[in-house]
């Protein structure tokens, strides 16, 4: 407490230390009244939460005056178009519990004002807080954009054509495709391609009896919709097989009228026609007796139309010759599309037989000069012959080795060296390319020859004195 006293005078009675009257007042001060203030502002569950939850919001503020405290809720987002409405007005409830519905998907502000309706006006407030809040959108079904073939319409049957299907996913779910066809193939009825995956391209692949009008549909879904047995988007289009016929074989010809010698080469050359201009696959086969008498297949599908028949000189006898061909959109590898034969005659061909080996020098001779070898053969076919000469002695360490390959010349020259001198074997080898594998012969003969050392070796000559 504290005391206030006031004295007046006028200067005319009291004297300088004294006054006329004086009045005496009591008074005491006390502390100012504070606002209150926000210390927390919670919701009982955490962000975000699907449409339909109620979240309760908790506000807690202090006045330290101990006034009573009112709180005020705001909310701005989806639902109030962005903009700030009051949600709960002023009451000392410190909690506000909101329902959300599908409008408030999206992130929502959610305001808490306070007062002690001793500071501000109604409208007013003496502190506020604020939190963001997230309410989940709803799962959206994918929907397909696009489906698209890799070749435009129409196209001829039997081609492949890679159908895509495009589709969005608000929720950017994976998404799953599923491809139905209908038309001639499937007996104009819907028939499912390709079953329900992650793939979204099927491949078409017709064959050239399918020409006809079709309908493509694709589907899609996220799993989160419609079942399997649906969809959650569908798209179609239109296709056009144009009709495709089969190529047909016309001719198969040899380029050596039959009968041929057994071993020469034929060259099998087959023509055909495709109207639609495929590419076209030929196959050739062969039986006879080189073949056990059994169809074997000598040259598989492969876009080559000519074959070269390589016999062997023990191959005679009569064969036949066929091809198959196929374009690969109507009959499958195991069949063909059209087919045309001939039959062949190999004649006996006889091997080459050496009948001599001669050298223009009688043995023996000095070492270190030219021995001329002839080989002398006869072929009863006239079959063009190779020769081929070995040799074996001191020169060639006493082992075996060709002096002159495979060749037409009969003749051979052996030019020795002065210290050349021993006994040698002399070989020829004939062959006709028709009988004995390359690295063989048909016939063969072969003959000794002695070289005389033409000085002496390490020689001692001793005189008298």
């Amino acid at each position: 407490m504290s005391e206030v006293l006031v004295a007046v005078r006028d200067g005319k009675h009291a004297g300088p230390g004294g006054s006329d009257d004086y009045a005496t007042a009591t008074y005491s001060i006390i502390n100012l009244n504070q606002p209150p203030a926000i210390t927390g502002l919670a919701s009982n569950v955490m962000s975000p939460q699907p449409i339909g939850a109620a979240i309760r919001w908790q506000a807690s503020a202090i006045d330290p005056n101990g006034n009573p405290i009112y709180f005020r809720y705001w909310l701005n987002g989806p639902a109030t178009g962005g903009m700030w409405r009051m949600v709960r007005d002023w009451s000392t409830d410190p909690t506000w519990i909101w329902y959300t519905s599908p409008a408030d998907a999206g992130v929502s502000q959610i305001q808490v004002q306070v007062m002690d309706d001793q500071h501000t006006s109604p409208m007013g407030w003496d502190d506020d807080a604020g939190a963001l809040f997230t309410v989940l959108r709803p799962n959206q079904p994918p929907a397909l954009v696009s489906l698209k073939p890799d070749k435009a319409s129409p196209q001829s049957a039997g081609t492949p054509v890679r159908w895509t299907a495009l589709a969005s996913d608000p929720d950017r779910e994976p998404v799953y495709f599923k491809f139905w066809l209908k038309g001639p193939s499937t007996g104009n009825a819907w028939r499912v391609v390709q079953d329900w995956s992650v793939k979204n391209q099927w491949t078409w692949a017709s064959t050239g009896y399918d020409g006809g009008a079709y309908s493509v549909y694709a589907y899609a879904r996220d799993g989160k919709h419609n079942p399997a047995t649906a969809y959650d988007s569908a798209l179609g289009a239109p296709f056009v097989l144009s009709p495709n016929q089969p190529p047909k074989v016309t001719a198969l010809t040899p380029d050596k009228a039959s009968p041929q010698s057994a071993g020469t080469a034929v060259t099998w050359t087959a023509k055909a026609a495709d109207t639609n201009k495929d590419t076209m696959l030929y196959r050739f086969w062969l039986k006879g007796p080189a073949t056990g008498e059994a169809w074997k297949v000598v040259q598989d599908w492969s876009t080559n139309s000519k074959w070269t028949w390589t016999s062997s000189g023990y191959d005679a006898g009569d064969y036949a010759v066929f091809v198959y061909v196929r374009d690969g959109r109507h009959k499958p590898e195991t069949s063909y599309d059209s087919r045309i034969g001939a039959s062949y005659q190999l004649t006996v061909n006889a091997p080459p037989k050496l009948t001599a080996l001669t050298p223009d020098k009688k043995s023996p001779q000095s070492a270190g000069g030219t021995v001329k070898w002839t080989a002398t053969a006869i072929d009863a076919n006239k079959d063009p012959i190779l020769y081929q000469f070995w040799l074996r002695g001191p020169a060639t360490g006493n082992a075996w080795r060709v002096v002159q390959d495979w060749s037409p010349k009969n003749q051979w020259t052996w030019t020795s060296a002065p210290t050349d001198g021993g006994m040698y074997r002399i070989f020829a080898f004939a062959s006709d390319g028709k009988h004995a594998p390359p690295n063989s012969y048909d016939s063969a003969m072969g003959q000794d020859y002695q070289l005389l050392n033409a000085l002496p070796i390490n020689r001692v000559v001793v005189g008298r004195r």
